[in-house]
């Protein structure tokens, strides 16, 4: 029996055609589930924490998370237990790179262009955009800001240790104080580590927003726990920062206080398009298929959506910040994590997964290079 949650779009009917498949809720998956229903293999996504009190004494010997994101896992536990394991890295990195492009185009109105093709600037200067975490995501941002001439600064310790660079990517390298002091625009894309030689929990605290300059733009869309919420609050009123804020130090139960001082809140949607949400399920459909031995031909395909143009096909900047606003239905999101008031935590917590959850229908609308 595979276990599949409802929330992975097309994949338990491509497992069906050879495999018993349940379908749930993700509140459903819990350990007394796996048990009764004797099952093998679980699917799940960043919603559901996969570690011992989930998996004790059941059958599984296999989960995957159609994310790319995999810090729900317990991989620890899952290689004592001799679980083989899959996520999806870059499945969302192009939906990643739209949001954090609206996310800039929406704190910098100042923006002047004759059209996108001619490159943006602010009072006749060429912001730079400093990229922290330079894998899938932060590519596919530099990969999307590239055309419209920012000029890019990287921070990725280990890509550079290891080799992973090009000869233009390691000259534009920059220490993360030299990122925070010279950027008029930080986005970052790291995952969340507390150890090894490059840990990221609370990799952006006190000291780096310190080295910020006064009105820059932070845009925070990789995992809550990488920036220290408190220091990042303190920045924006102190320094008058300007924030796009998508993950939560305490997610669900996000800081109705941060939420209202940002510009762009979001309850952890920057990489959920309807068309990432489709590659997750391919990538997870092929990881299944490689590990029982069998590929195959089924397919899992997204629904027609609209027709995708490069930047430089938008007329104007206004055009394509208001494209891509439409797109994301930021300014809905951002109206409902600020609608409730003085709540539990745990309220707080039911209404970001609604929100999260309920959010299903977006199109990507930008092609990639």
């Amino acid at each position: 029996m595979i276990v599949v949650t409802q929330h992975i779009p097309g994949l338990a009917d491509a497992l069906s055609a050879s495999d018993s498949v349940l379908s749930v809720p993700y509140p459903e998956i819990t350990n007394e589930l796996l048990r009764s229903c004797g099952a093998t293999a679980l699917f799940v996504r960043t919603t559901t924490r996969v570690d011992e009190s989930l998996l004790r004494n059941t059958d599984i010997r296999f989960v995957g998370t159609a994310s790319a994101g995999y810090d729900h896992l317990d991989i620890a536990y899952l290689k004592t237990r001799d679980i083989a394991w899959t996520a999806a890295p870059g499945c969302n990195a192009h939906a990643v790179a739209e949001y954090v492009l609206y996310a800039i185009l929406k704190n910098e109105p100042s923006f002047t262009a004759s059209g996108t093709s001619s490159g943006v600037a602010v009072r006749d200067r060429t912001p730079t955009v400093g990229i922290i975490g330079y894998g899938n995501a932060g590519r596919a941002v530099a990969q999307i800001l590239a055309p419209l001439g920012f000029h890019l600064l990287l921070n990725d310790p280990p890509a550079m240790a290891e080799g992973r660079f090009s000869a233009d990517e390691r000259r534009r390298h920059r220490t993360l104080e030299e990122v925070a002091a010279e950027c008029d625009i930080i986005t970052n894309h790291v995952p969340l580590t507390a150890s090894g030689l490059h840990p990221t929990l609370a990799l952006l605290a006190e000291s780096f927003f310190a080295r910020m300059k006064p009105n820059a733009v932070f845009v925070h869309a990789s995992r809550g726990g990488v920036v220290s919420e408190q220091h990042l609050l303190r920045a924006i009123r102190e320094k008058d920062l300007r924030a796009a804020v998508d993950v939560w130090e305490h997610e669900p139960a996000y800081s109705r206080e941060l939420a209202e001082a940002t510009t762009v809140c979001t309850p952890h949607i920057a990489g959920h398009s309807m068309d990432a949400h489709y590659v997750a399920a391919t990538m997870m459909l092929r990881s299944y298929e490689a590990y029982v031995g069998h590929r195959s031909d089924r397919i899992i395909e997204a629904p027609a959506g609209p027709v995708a143009r490069h930047v430089s096909q938008f007329a104007t900047i206004d055009e394509l910040r208001t494209a891509l606003g439409s797109a994301l239905d930021a300014e809905r999101l951002r109206t409902e994590m600020l609608s409730l008031g003085d709540v539990s935590a745990e309220e707080r917590r039911r209404h970001f997964l609604r929100l999260r959850l309920s959010y299903t229908s977006r199109r990507e609308i930008i092609t990639p290079d």
